[in-house]
This record gives C-alpha cells, sequence and structure tokens, in this order.
C-alpha cells in the first residue's frame, strides 16, 4: 500500500521540481528560467501603472531587454570589477540583517510594540548621565542618589524640581509630554508602559546612564489624520498683498460657502498639493517638522472641519480635515513594524532567540568532557593577556560539531588566544562559558549566512536582483548616462534636430482677476479697463468683510490652472471667463507666442531624451549580438500559471 502512494507522489514532486527550471528563454545559449521571470513579473504587477506592460508578451519583450543588458554587463567582466564585488558585498550584509532573526522572538517583540502603540504615555522623568564603562562606584552613586529622588518626584511640584536638579549636561529632569512605542530606547519605553499612572518607577538603566520616570497618564492613540491645506508661502511673490492679507482674503472665501478645493486649486503655493485640492495625505503625530500645523491638524475633531489660518515657519495655513484614522489592525501594521523592531535596540531579544534556534536546527552537540578539559586549559593569566593556549594530541580532537562542520580544541583556542582582553577576573567555568557561546554564536552565524541562498528562496532572489541591479546600473552608467552627459556636442545636435519637442505654447504676463459673482467681475473689469489700481479695485469689491476678489500677478503658460481652458490669449483685457465656480478677467500686458526653448534651460530634459535615445540604439546592438531564442510551449504553460 505505502509502494503504491509513494510512487505516484515521486512522480509528481519530480514533474513540479522540473517545471522550477524550465528554461523560458536563451541568450546565446544562456538559460533564462520560467521561475525567475514569474517572480519578477508578479513582484512587479502592482507596481506597474502601464497596462501594457501587464500583458505577459509585453512584460517579457522588457525582461528580455533587461537581460540583454545582463548579459552584455558580463561579457564586459563588470562582474569582476572590485567596486561591483564590493558594492554587492555591503547589499548582502543588509539584506542578511533580515533573516539573522528568530520568528517566534520577533512575533512577539511585534505584536508588543503593536500593543503599545495603540497608547501614548505622558510621564517626566530624571536622568543622572552615566557612561556604560562607568565605575561600579559611580554606578551605584547614581543609583543611590535617583532612589532619593523618587521619593521628591512622588510628592514634591515638578517645575521646581527641574529649576532646581536641572543642568542639561549631568543631570536631566525633563518634562516628555506624550510619547508612543519607538520615541523613546527601548527599557524606557518598557518602564514608561509598564509603570502605572500616578507612580514613579524604580531606578533604571539605559545607554544614557539612570532615570526614574513618573506617569502623569496614558491615553489611546490618537492615531493619524489625513488634511488637506492652503498654504500662503511667508515669503514675495506674483500676489498683491502680503501673505497674512492673502490667506485671510482666502479664509474669507471659505467662510462665504466657496469650495475649499477649488480654493486650493486657485490660490494655493504649495505645487505639490495645490494641484490634487490641497491634500496632503496621512501623517502621524510627532512626524511633521512644523509642531504648530501639527496642533491644529489633530485639533479639527469631525470630518470637513476647517481651520482658521495660522503661521508656521512656511508660511500661512488653512487646514482642513479629510479623514481621522485610528491604529490600523496587527495584521496590515505587522509589515513596517517587523522592519522597525529589527532596527531597533530591541532586536538583541531577537539575536539571542536565534542563537538558541541555530542550535537546535543544526543539531549543535559538545563532546562529552570538553568542558572538563576547557576548564583545566584556562589560569588566572588570561585576565592579564599573558595566557598561552596548550599543546598537544588532545587540541587536535573534535570540541564540537553543529550541522557538517567539526570544531577542534586548536581552532577554539586560536580564537580565544586572539580575543584575550584586560578584565575584571571571573571564575574559570564562567569564563570558559562565555568564550564558548561567543566562539559558537560567531561560527553558527557565519555558517547560516552562508547558506542562506539555500534555505531561502527568497533570500536567492533578491540576491539575483541585487547582482543584475548593481551590473546593470554600472553598465547604464558607461554606456548611457554618463556619455549623453559628457558628449555636449552630440547633445546639442540632438537639441537642434528635435527642436519641436522643447517649446513653449502660449505664454502671457499680467494680471488674473478671480470673481465671485458675474455682476462683481462685470465690475471688476470695467475698472481694469480703466487702468484704475488693483489695490483700489479690492477696496471697492472687497466690502462688509467678505472677499470677492483676488488679483495674481505673474506669467503663465496655455494650459495653467490659472486660466481658462477657452482663453484665445489676446492682448489687453480679456472678456469675463466662467471658469468652474468663478468669473476670471485676464489681462495680458505681454503676450509671448509658442516658441523654442531655450537649450540652457532646458537642458536637463534634453540630456534624459538623449539618454533614452542612445539607449534605443544600444539596445538595438544588443539584439544583433546576441541570439535569444524563445521556448513557445514553455512560455504558454506560463501564461497559463501567471492567470
Amino acid at each position: 500500500m505505502l509502494k503504491h502512494f509513494l510512487i505516484p507522489l515521486l512522480l509528481l514532486c519530480f514533474f513540479f521540481g522540473n517545471t522550477q527550471n524550465q528554461t523560458l528563454f536563451t541568450i546565446d545559449g544562456d538559460p533564462v528560467y520560467s521561475k525567475d521571470f514569474i517572480r519578477v513579473y508578479k513582484k512587479n504587477l502592482e507596481l506597474v501603472k502601464d497596462e501594457n506592460q501587464k500583458d505577459v508578451d509585453n512584460y517579457l519583450e522588457l525582461f528580455i531587454k533587461y537581460k540583454l543588458k545582463v548579459k552584455e554587463a558580463r561579457t564586459l567582466g563588470l562582474d569582476k570589477n572590485r567596486r561591483y564585488v564590493s558594492e554587492l558585498q555591503s547589499y548582502r550584509k543588509q539584506l542578511v540583517k533580515n533573516y539573522l532573526t528568530d520568528a517566534n522572538a520577533s512575533d512577539q517583540l511585534i505584536k508588543e510594540a503593536y500593543d503599545r502603540l495603540k497608547y501614548d504615555v505622558n510621564a517626566t522623568h530624571i536622568l543622572i548621565f552615566l557612561n556604560e564603562d562607568a565605575s561600579p562606584k559611580d554606578t551605584l552613586a547614581a543609583y543611590n542618589k535617583l532612589s532619593k529622588l523618587r521619593k521628591r518626584l512622588k510628592k514634591e511640584d515638578f517645575d521646581k524640581l527641574r529649576k532646581e536638579l536641572h543642568d542639561g549636561e549631568n543631570v536631566f529632569v525633563e518634562d516628555l509630554n506624550y510619547f508612543s512605542a519607538f520615541d523613546m530606547v527601548y527599557p524606557f519605553e518598557t518602564m514608561a508602559y509598564t509603570t502605572k499612572i500616578g507612580q514613579v518607577s524604580k531606578p533604571f538603566r539605559t545607554r544614557f546612564g539612570f532615570h526614574i520616570l513618573k506617569v502623569n497618564n496614558k491615553r489611546q492613540s490618537m492615531g493619524e489624520r489625513t488634511i488637506a491645506h492652503i498654504l500662503i508661502l511667508d515669503k514675495e511673490s506674483s500676489r498683491l498683498g502680503t501673505p497674512e492679507e492673502r490667506i485671510n482674503e482666502v479664509y474669507n472665501k471659505i467662510q462665504q460657502g466657496e469650495s475649499f478645493e477649488v480654493l486650493a486649486r486657485r490660490f494655493s503655493e504649495d505645487k505639490g498639493s495645490s494641484r490634487k485640492g490641497g491634500l496632503v495625505g496621512r501623517f502621524k503625530k510627532g512626524k511633521l517638522s512644523a509642531i504648530e500645523f501639527e496642533n491644529v491638524a489633530f485639533s479639527l475633531q469631525n470630518k470637513n472641519d476647517i481651520s482658521k489660518p495660522f503661521k508656521t515657519k512656511f508660511g500661512w495655513h488653512i487646514v482642513k480635515l479629510i479623514d481621522k484614522h485610528p491604529v490600523m489592525s496587527y495584521d496590515a501594521m505587522k509589515p513596517q513594524l517587523t522592519d522597525r523592531v529589527l532596527k531597533d535596540s530591541r532586536s538583541k531579544l531577537i539575536g539571542k532567540a536565534l542563537y538558541d534556534d541555530l542550535k537546535k536546527r543544526y543539531t549543535y552537540k559538545l563532546t562529552d568532557g570538553a568542558m572538563t578539559f576547557l576548564e583545566a586549559s584556562f589560569n588566572d593569566t588570561y585576565f592579564t593577556k599573558r595566557w598561552k593556549a596548550p599543546s598537544g594530541a588532545k587540541v587536535k580532537e573534535v570540541m564540537s560539531t553543529f550541522a557538517d562542520q567539526q570544531i577542534t580544541y586548536e581552532e577554539f583556542f586560536q580564537y580565544a588566544s586572539k580575543n584575550q582582553e584586560t578584565i575584571l577576573p571571573k571564575p574559570m567555568k564562567q569564563l570558559v562559558e562565555d568564550l564558548v557561546e561567543e566562539y559558537i554564536r560567531k561560527e553558527l552565524y557565519a555558517y547560516h549566512d552562508a547558506n542562506l541562498e539555500n534555505e531561502y528562496d527568497e533570500f536567492a532572489g533578491i540576491m539575483q536582483e541585487y547582482r543584475e541591479g548593481i551590473l546593470l546600473f554600472n553598465l547604464m552608467e558607461s554606456k548611457v548616462w554618463q556619455k549623453a552627459k559628457a558628449d555636449s556636442l552630440a547633445l546639442k545636435k540632438y537639441y537642434d534636430a528635435n527642436q519641436d519637442n522643447y517649446k513653449w505654447d502660449y505664454r502671457i504676463t499680467g494680471v488674473i482677476a478671480s470673481v465671485n459673482t458675474k455682476k462683481e467681475a462685470d465690475l471688476v473689469r470695467s475698472l481694469m479697463d480703466k487702468d484704475e489700481a488693483l489695490e483700489s479695485i479690492k477696496k471697492k469689491v472687497n466690502k462688509d468683510n467678505k472677499t470677492n476678489v483676488i488679483f495674481t500677478l505673474g506669467e503663465f503658460e496655455k494650459g495653467s490652472q490659472n486660466l481658462p481652458q477657452a482663453y484665445n490669449f489676446d492682448q489687453g483685457l480679456s472678456k469675463v471667463y466662467k471658469d468652474q465656480e468663478y468669473f476670471i478677467i485676464i489681462r495680458a500686458d505681454e503676450i509671448k507666442k509658442p516658441s523654442v526653448k531655450d537649450y540652457n534651460e532646458i537642458k536637463g530634459k534634453v540630456i534624459n531624451d538623449y539618454q533614452n535615445h542612445l539607449e534605443e540604439l544600444w539596445l538595438a546592438e544588443l539584439t544583433k549580438k546576441y541570439k535569444v531564442e524563445i521556448n513557445q510551449q514553455e512560455l504558454s504553460r506560463v501564461k497559463k500559471q501567471i492567470k
């Protein structure tokens, strides 16, 4: 019965094992496998905006061009370049960090971080600064001093303590306001979240010294906000009046019931958000560089609430609350939390768990009697860097094993001898245990590191992308990018031959008036026709604390958000146009007809276009140089699998 079951199972494994290494196409006989194409296709599917590129045939064409470039890079020997090898090693070191973790320990710390992110803690603290290598005497003195201050922090006024004790060098007495997970070093964070409201912690140590903290309050996290804003920059611009006057004009229009989004598109000077109706996006408190902006944004309580004008270091703002976002679900936040935990000091806890896991995974075993022999091999000279490793037949024997590795006493003694340092004496048993753990940890990590590509398909795939990506960058830099920048004569020649691609459309220099009603627009136009000063027109039209007209000065090109689509670019004063919610009058002091843009003005775009041109020519050469053969039968199978 078992035999009949195993035969089809083995056949099935054989079939799927083979499909993983099926050749999709070859370049001069070198195979490119289906699994590599499928992995890259699926990975980039959501990033591709061009629907044509989502088509398998079109994407395959791009993939072949990519592989042709990689083939050329290897033909030229760029993968042997010392700089390339060094850069690849650097990328690998960064990637390896994600795999030198213990999954269970990581999950526990990630879940802990998530639970803490749901709450903010308000605390005050006292820190006595202390170097990590401080003497036992100084450490004890700091601890005893804080133990006494702990009683005072419980009862006395905090501001009084701060004035008396804080010196900004050795003693820090600070109000930390509200903070959350990852805002403080991990030991401090843990003490803050585990101390009850109103209580003062016992003295505890971080890398900065000894602390005590008092928890004043805990509250549910304020989450994140999505907001829109209108910005008037605090500097000279193409506007009439001061920035404060302009923001108040816009605010008056909002108060009069006009659309925030339309006003943002027309008058906001934040070019990145104005075209989106002022939409800034989603952010958490503490993440922006303007505290005033954050405070206003988080003070708005209901969707569509709009703030009064306020000032930051960037200029004058009006903020609209689009949405409030509570802390996301654990599953949604896990990827970003994982990354933050691995970069945080709490990752040391994961390292200990990984070490224990690797010992089990690779079946680490210390030879019977090894500890007895090792303890007898060390003496007090080790604490003064004068220890000599023993010799003889015994040191050639195996001390420990793991996976397919054997470690001799001699190898361990070499490590111990090289790493001698002056340290405080400790029992020989403790010394040997510490040294063995240090050495075995190093060997296990090195073995695990060396076998990552065999153990994790994902790691192998990413490393392949690194290898080829760096190669491709170096090749493109020499064949296309630098060539385009360096050959100034060829670049100018390309510009001269393609001037139709570098033209200004119609432009005007003048004034645009944005008016609320047709009646007021007719009045504004008649006053402008009489060459009345713009400030005088504003005073006549903007009555009863209402802003009915806003003037914008400058140069405007066809297609500008400030100009009506129907505007026909005539010299002088235009008719009244209806554009969205406004009536628009344009005074064109100067009309500039379509013309070729000056070369120096758009040199960056010319370089970019010329690089694309060079790349197309180069790819045509590679297509002739290397023979590409597609396995059509395998391609059909891949298409079915992807669907």
